[in-house]
């Protein structure tokens, strides 16, 4: 009865340290997961940041007249298709 005691507390000590591995990996998981998305979101942003950046706006003007392409009844903010030719900030077309 002694050894059946001794072979229980043996079974309960390794389920333990089973349970405790299992945990820590558990977390571990979870903080890499949370690290990794926050670097993949720093990143991201950072792209962002730089190609509005490298962007500038410029100056279009419209070459042919806008009026001949609607429709008759258009509802406002209806979008047409038109030719336009780009400004650049020094003046350059």
């Amino acid at each position: 009865m002694v050894a059946a005691a001794e072979s229980a507390a043996a079974a309960r000590r390794s389920d333990i340290i089973e349970a405790g591995v299992l945990l820590a990996s558990s977390v571990l998981a979870l903080v890499g997961g949370l690290l990794a998305g926050l670097a993949a979101a720093d990143a991201i942003k950072e792209s962002a940041e730089r190609q509005r950046a490298e962007r500038r706006q410029v100056s279009a003007e419209i070459v042919e007249d806008a009026e001949d392409r609607l429709p008759g009844r258009a509802p406002s903010g209806y979008r047409v298709w038109v030719s336009v030719r780009w400004m650049a900030p020094e003046g350059s077309t």
